[in-house]
Order: C-alpha cells, then sequence, then structure tokens
C-alpha cells in the first residue's frame, strides 16, 4: 500500500504540473476548448432530452423501453470498455519506458501493475464518462428525480469501470506470456476473443428492424422483445441498470443490494487480476522485452515492398516518407487491428441493412434512415481521425529531430500525411458509402449528396485532425492513447463532432423540409440543395485549409 501510494504521489505531482502548464496556453485556446466542450455537452443533453421525453411519453411501453436502453447501454460500454482495455493495457503494462524505469526500482510487481492498471483505467474510461454524462442528466431528468440520483450513479459507475478493466488486462497478461515478443499476435488474439461474443451478439440483433406495422407501439413492442437478453442477471450491465432503476423508484432494498453486489464483484475481479499479475506479469514482461523475432526482413520484401514499387509516378522522397508511415501503421498491431475492427462493424451494419424494410417505409422515414445512415458514417470517421491521424506527428517522438532533418521542408511532410491519410479514408468510407445507398436502394439525389458529404467530411476531417496534431504535439509519450487524451486530442474529438453533425444537418433540413411538404415548390428545393451544397462546402474547405495553414505556420517557427 505504502509503494502504491508512493507511485501514485509522484503521479499526482507529475500530474499537477500538468494542469500548471494549461496557465502557459493562450487564454483564448483554453477559453475556446472550453467553450466547444460545453457546446457540445449542452447539445448532446438537449437532444438525448427530447428522444426519451419522447419515449417517455409513450406509456405504458415508452418507459419499459427507457428502462431496456438504459441496459443495453450499459452492455455496450461493457464491452466496448474490454475492447479498449486489451488495447491499451499492452501499451501501458508492457510497452510504455515509464514500466522500464519503474522494474528497475525497488518496487514490488504487484504495486507496479495496479499503479498501472489505474492508468490503463482512466486511458480507456474517460471519454466514455464524457460522452455518458448528457445521457444520465437527460435521464433524471424525464423521470423526475432529486439530486441524490446523480451520486448514486457516480457510485455504481466507479466499481462497473473496474470489472471490464481487470478482464481486459487479464487477457493481455495471459496472451502475452503464451505469446511472448509477438505483440501482434497478442493483441489479434485477444481482440478475436472479444469480436466472437460481439459477432454473436449482432447475430442476435439480425431481423431486429423488420416490422410488419408502421405503428409507433408495435414497432416499441418489437424493440422489447429483442432487447429483452439485456436482462440476462449475470452481467454486470443488469446490475447497474437495475439499481439506477431502483434509485429511480426510491426502492433502496434493491439499490443497497445491487450496488454491493457490483462493489463485491469489482474487488473480486482486481484480486484475481493482481494475484495473476503476481505470478506472470514480470515473467510476461521479460519474454516480451528479451524476446526476438528470428524472421529476416530484406529490403522492399512483403507486402509494404510490393506497394512502394506499385508507386513509380511518386517521387522518391514522398514515396519514402508515405512508405515510412504506413510500414509504422502495420507494424503496430494496436493501431491496425482497432481500424479493422471499427470498420468491419460499421460493414456489418451496412451488410444488414437490407433487414430494414426499407421499400415498406414512408418517404419520411426513407429521409431520416438515409441522413441518420450519413451521421453515422461521419461520426464513425470523426472518431478514427482523432484516434489514427491526430497523433500521427506526435509519435515521430524522439525521431523528431531527424525527420526535421530530411533534404525536403516540412511542408512536404505535413502534405504527405494528409493526402496517405485522405486517400485511405476515401477508399474505405466511399466503398461503404456506395454499398448502403444500393442496400438502401435510396433514390439518386439522396445517392449523390451522400456520397458528396462523405468525400468533403473525408478531407476535412483528416486535416483538422493533421493541423491540431501539428499545433498540440506530445512527443514524451509513445502511446496514441495517452496523446488523444490530451487537451489537443480531446479539442479535436470536439470539432470534429460539431463539424459532423453541422454538416449532416444543413443536407438534411431542404430534403426533409420538401418531403415533409412544408416546400412544395421544386425550384424552392432546388435552390435550398444548392445552398445546402454551398454552406458544406465552404464548411469544409475552412475545417480543411485553416488547421492545416497554421500548422504550417507553427512548424516554420518550431526549433529542432
Amino acid at each position: 500500500m505504502r509503494e502504491l501510494l508512493s507511485l501514485w504521489q509522484a503521479k499526482g505531482m507529475m500530474i499537477k504540473n500538468n494542469i500548471l502548464s494549461i496557465s502557459r496556453h493562450s487564454k483564448l485556446k483554453i477559453g475556446f476548448i472550453l467553450t466547444l466542450s460545453s457546446v457540445f455537452l449542452v447539445g448532446g443533453f438537449f437532444i438525448l432530452h427530447n428522444m426519451l421525453s419522447f419515449l417517455y411519453s409513450l406509456a405504458p411501453l415508452g418507459p419499459i423501453l427507457i428502462d431496456r436502453l438504459l441496459s443495453f447501454f450499459f452492455l455496450i460500454l461493457f464491452l466496448m470498455l474490454i475492447f479498449s482495455n486489451i488495447i491499451v493495457s499492452f501499451s501501458t503494462l508492457y510497452q510504455s519506458k515509464e514500466v522500464d524505469f519503474l522494474i528497475s526500482a525497488p518496487l514490488s510487481f504487484e504495486g507496479i501493475f495496479f499503479s498501472r492498471f489505474l492508468e490503463s483505467l482512466f486511458f480507456s474510461s474517460w471519454a466514455f464518462l464524457f460522452l455518458g454524462a448528457p445521457l444520465m442528466l437527460s435521464y433524471g431528468l424525464v423521470v423526475g428525480v432529486r439530486w441524490h440520483f446523480y451520486l448514486i450513479v457516480f457510485l455504481f459507475f466507479l466499481p462497473f469501470l473496474f470489472i471490464p478493466t481487470s478482464i481486459g488486462t487479464i487477457i493481455t497478461m495471459v496472451l502475452a506470456r503464451v505469446f511472448p515478443a509477438r505483440r501482434s499476435r497478442v493483441i489479434l488474439i485477444g481482440l478475436i476473443i472479444l469480436v466472437v461474443p460481439i459477432i454473436l451478439f449482432g447475430y442476435r440483433f439480425i431481423g431486429f428492424w423488420r416490422f410488419d406495422s408502421t405503428e409507433i407501439f408495435a414497432l416499441i413492442n418489437q424493440v422489447l422483445s429483442k432487447l429483452s437478453f439485456t436482462q440476462f442477471p449475470l452481467l454486470p450491465n443488469y446490475w447497474v441498470a437495475e439499481g439506477i432503476i431502483g434509485a429511480v423508484s426510491r426502492d433502496w432494498r434493491a439499490v443497497s443490494f445491487h450496488f454491493l453486489l457490483i462493489l463485491s464483484n469489482c474487488l473480486f475481479m482486481v484480486l484475481v487480476s493482481i494475484s495473476i499479475a503476481k505470478k506472470i506479469y514480470y515473467s510476461g514482461f521479460s519474454l516480451c522485452r528479451g524476446g526476438a523475432s528470428l524472421k529476416t526482413y530484406l529490403p522492399n520484401s512483403g507486402l509494404s515492398g510490393k506497394l512502394e514499387r506499385s508507386l513509380p509516378w511518386l517521387s522518391s522522397s514522398t514515396r519514402s516518407l508515405a512508405m515510412k508511415d504506413i510500414r509504422f501503421f502495420l507494424r503496430d498491431p494496436a493501431q491496425w487491428s482497432q481500424f479493422a475492427i471499427f470498420f468491419g462493424l460499421i460493414a456489418i451494419y451496412i451488410c444488414n441493412l437490407r433487414n430494414m424494410s426499407y421499400d415498406f417505409v414512408t418517404p419520411r422515414w426513407k429521409n431520416i434512415i438515409s441522413f441518420v445512415n450519413l451521421g453515422a458514417m461521419g461520426l464513425t470517421l470523426a472518431s478514427l481521425t482523432t484516434r489514427f491521424t491526430f497523433p500521427i506527428f506526435s509519435l515521430e517522438g524522439k525521431r523528431f529531430w531527424l525527420v526535421g532533418m530530411a533534404p525536403f521542408p516540412w511542408r512536404k511532410i505535413v502534405l504527405v500525411k494528409f493526402w496517405l491519410t485522405v486517400i485511405i479514408c476515401l477508399l474505405i468510407t466511399e466503398s461503404l458509402t456506395v454499398l448502403s445507398n444500393i442496400m438502401l436502394k435510396t433514390p439518386a439525389l439522396l445517392f449523390f449528396l451522400s456520397c458528396w458529404t462523405v468525400f468533403l467530411m473525408s478531407f476535412s476531417l483528416v486535416g483538422l485532425s493533421i493541423g491540431l496534431g501539428v499545433l498540440c504535439p506530445d512527443f514524451k509519450s509513445d502511446n496514441p492513447a495517452q496523446i488523444v487524451s490530451g487537451m489537443g486530442g480531446t479539442l479535436d474529438f470536439i470539432l470534429s463532432l460539431i463539424y459532423v453533425l453541422s454538416v449532416t444537418t444543413i443536407m438534411a433540413l431542404p430534403v426533409h423540409l420538401y418531403v415533409t411538404e412544408e416546400i412544395t415548390s421544386p425550384h424552392l428545393f432546388h435552390l435550398g440543395i444548392v445552398g445546402a451544397l454551398s454552406c458544406v462546402l465552404f464548411l469544409s474547405l475552412l475545417a480543411t485549409l485553416l488547421p492545416l495553414g497554421l500548422a504550417l505556420r507553427h512548424l516554420k517557427q518550431m526549433e529542432f
């Protein structure tokens, strides 16, 4: 315990110094970030509050549906936290340079493990708490609770977060011990272990949107039957949801029972993870540090070599810069595995669009489904550009000076990173957008609008992430999750979400007004479409060129 207090005293001083260092940043920059964070939270609260209020008014099925959706939210949160911790814990427990120093210090391995465990918990969970706050606030106001409800929610959230963190770190430690010095195998097999139940869970939802009636109560009744699996009493999401529902109805016996249940399981899982760490953490760390691959990599061999030979029209300097980033990405399974799984889940979702009975719904619902699909694609792209593109500049790390001494300007280095990421995003997002429109059999106009919007989003979100990544670099950290958790990553995430929501709303507005017959003149409708396209183009150019321009200007003033 004394070791842990010493470690976290040092960590607390580091956090304190980082907080104090914020005062050295521009007050305009700090105020801008705080304002955008507030706008995001208020906007999210407003949307969720209206949705929950509408469902709650549909008594008697509406309140029941809200309770099921609450349990469903915690189930998704539970699975995503396990996924996040498998990724984060490998970097935190085995790859971080801070671990090398701690191992050489006179500290016990379980103390070192638990301090890194808490750090993994923070890096993997803070974003989910940030996104979940508007939901819980909206839920509390809709059902009409007092202030103590939010304290109870926090008390349930805290032990709940420890359970998926423990599961994720246990999976990582076991695989690191079984497959030493094979980081790709460790993370890949760990993700396969997690993805298999997710696929089964997705299979449970095949046919979810097949409904025979457009009546809202018939649809709610079918949704309730499909969400019945969230009521499995051996899962932590059920304990949290039932405890929160008990707090709403002031059933303190249910609240106490489920809180003690989740707290006991939290302590049990933490003790299990510490016990396993005592036996295999150090041996796994030693094997990962000391093991070496006997495979010989020849120059210009493998997939990256073939790709490099297929780009003869690029100059040698441009091709070398692009291949450096591609090889760095391919050699880091923590990066490409997340990338593949995120877009894989989107592909599974699109392939099941045929189950939505799209041909049988009204034109108004067709419009809503099409633009919700567009917004989902944009939000996914925003999350991925923040996670992968924002840290791409900071990951140069201590090699930054070496890249700066290369015989070409910084402008070229930044633009190569920009175009490389844009091309990859365009290939994936446009393919999925075209496929989703074909599956939904959307009209030609909606087909064009969605493809054009995704095209602009790819440029804007990448430009925003690259620009802010250069403006707010973190060369001291080699953990992408830690880089994204900083002020720059938070700003990039918020701006990306605001951009996606703004663009989707602007594009959907004229079509919605025409479908609902609030605009009856085809001439006015065409003017509205032209105006929406112009506004989106302006916002996209601003989101692309302004961050890149500021980034290039900032690089000229940097010292190496």
